[in-house]
């Protein structure tokens, strides 16, 4: 399966022309823009750089290193030990996977979520103390977009609840 990628300007030139809608347009507004960089793509240094160049618009760069599969696998295990590659991180996945009689993870399948789901706090809480060890490699943010959507719902939840 062959995965195309997009250079940071096509991903945030289009915000630098919403913004200037905005101003003309008070009414449409967003709170946060998220952007997943994958550690597995050798110009992810300089997309992230380039990010920064458009932080104006309230952009948050999420890492993921060396892979987006490495928040799966915080899902089951801490581990701060380093990975060469989306190989290595996969390979231990795939053992957290068959311990409980999960299949061979497959990037092409959908359900994850679903798997994951029951482990969710536990993959927050690994995410958080490897951000406190101050690791670059693994690194993962997600859980930074997680956090952001759970208050998300609760404020809604608490917001249609009392206007009922």
């Amino acid at each position: 399966m062959e995965l195309f990628h997009l250079s940071v300007d096509s991903i945030f030139k289009p915000c630098q022309s919403s913004e200037e809608s905005l101003n003309k347009n008070s009414s449409a507004k967003y709170d946060e823009v998220f952007c997943l960089f994958d550690g597995d793509r050798p110009e992810y240094k300089q997309a992230i750089m380039d990010a920064h160049r458009y932080s104006v618009y309230k952009i948050k760069p999420i890492l993921s290193i060396p892979c987006f599969e490495f928040w799966f696998l915080l899902h089951y295990r801490y581990t701060s030990s380093p990975f060469e590659n989306y190989k290595q991180v996969i390979a231990q996945l795939n053992k957290e996977f068959n311990k409980v009689g999960i299949e061979d993870y497959d990037k092409s399948k959908s359900g994850y979520y679903g798997l994951l789901k029951p482990q969710l706090d536990q993959a927050i809480a690994n995410a958080k103390k490897l951000e406190g060890a101050a690791c670059t490699n693994p690194l993962t943010q997600v859980h930074d977009i997680v956090i952001y959507l759970q208050a998300q719902k609760i404020l809604a939840v608490n917001f249609f609840s009392n206007s009922q």
